[in-house]
């Protein structure tokens, strides 16, 4: 089975790449196909590849302090997870399991360096947007400890 173009489009990763460009990520991606509850990454796995939600979702969970654990995100149709890995080998942050059958198109690090191979621009763009990804997340971040912070200022003002 072969990833379908108009998915890998749908992609915020893969939209600005021109069609030999997305031609050649196609060729460099796997399709798997995964039962509902399969795990596809596990807290603390090295970080090896990325992947496109084809069909179906995914759902990410941290654990608990307390124990147990908690969802932090569900990925759909043409959205991506575990794209870290492409900048930063660090082990995953997070478990993600399929919460239905899902495909997804996986991106390891040999596609990537294939691609490298086939199609600089591309690989260049890829890890463009993924950098451009994690800015947008870090910025996110930010704004919410900064809301925090002047929430608790707040408190801590008022209670004088």
């Amino acid at each position: 089975m072969t990833a379908d173009p108009s998915i890998l489009r749908r992609s915020e990763f893969f939209r600005a790449l021109a069609d030999g460009e997305l031609a050649a990520l196609q060729a460099c991606v796997v399709v798997r196909e995964l039962a509902a509850g399969t795990v596809v990454f596990q807290d603390g796995d090295p970080g090896a590849a990325m992947l496109i939600v084809a069909e179906g979702s995914l759902s990410a969970h941290v654990r608990r302090k307390g124990g147990g654990e908690q969802e932090i995100n569900r990925m759909g149709p043409g959205e991506a997870v575990g794209e870290m890995s492409f900048i930063d080998p660090a082990p995953r942050s997070a478990t993600v399991r399929a919460i239905t059958r899902a495909v997804v198109y996986e991106l390891s690090e040999d596609g990537m360096r294939a691609l490298r191979r086939q199609a600089p621009a591309a690989a260049g763009a890829v890890v463009g947007a993924v950098i451009q990804d994690v800015t947008r997340r870090l910025r996110r971040i930010d704004q919410m400890i900064e809301r925090e912070l002047r929430e608790r200022e707040g408190v801590s003002a008022d209670a004088r």
